[in-house]
């Protein structure tokens, strides 16, 4: 277990850091920073920033703030595969992730919230594929993903909420598929809106 005591961000990478690193089998929690609160995946300045590859694995992120985003992790171009993302706040957006460009696999990513938009996530890119997204919210959109254009396949949204698009907003450049999605009305290859029957505990987070 890593506590943050919310110094700064609980891990921050270099940003040099190439496939061959690997943070794995931590519970990361109370980080406090800009932006990346629980995990940052390298330094924002000078921009554009030069961002880490590292594979971060089986982690629990939790309790983490960030004051604009990114309050679980930010700025990682990485795969982040079998973790959970939880109970993390932006005050911008991407309460659980924010500007993440590499694959995300295998993760729960529920109870995050943010302040604009992008409850679950902001800003990212590349591959989404099986995960659950649910629980997050934004005050503004996009209570589960906000402005995504990579690729999402087999995953949950269910359950997020914002005043505009609840479960994803500005996601038109995305590729999704074999999704089920609260809602959902706009087609695409093997995409459904059924209701997963969740079992929940505190705060919304699936057990």
């Amino acid at each position: 277990m890593i506590d943050g005591l919310q110094e700064d961000s609980v891990v921050a990478f270099q940003g040099t850091e190439d496939e061959t690193c690997l943070l794995s089998g931590f519970s990361i929690s109370n980080g406090k920073s800009y932006s990346g609160a629980g995990i940052r995946g390298g330094n924002l300045s000078p921009w554009p920033p030069s961002l880490a590859l590292a594979e971060i694995s089986n982690c629990k992120i939790s309790g983490c703030l960030a004051s604009d985003s990114g309050g679980g992790l930010g700025y990682c171009s990485g795969t982040i595969i079998n973790c959970t993302i939880s109970g993390n706040t932006a005050g911008g957006s991407g309460g659980g992730l924010s500007h993440c460009t590499g694959t995300i696999s295998n993760c729960t990513i529920t109870a995050n919230s943010a302040q604009y938009n992008g409850g679950g996530l902001g800003y990212c890119s590349g591959m989404i594929s099986n995960c659950t997204i649910s629980a997050n919210s934004a005050e503004w959109d996009g209570g589960g993903l906000h402005s995504f254009d990579g690729v999402t396949g087999n995953c949950i949204v269910w359950g997020n909420s914002a005043p505009k698009g609840p479960e994803l907003l500005d996601c038109r450049y995305a590729v999704i598929t074999c999704c089920c999605i609260r809602g959902w009305t706009e087609g695409g290859e093997g995409n459904f809106d059924a209701d997963p029957l969740f079992a929940t505990g505190p705060q919304g987070i699936i057990v």
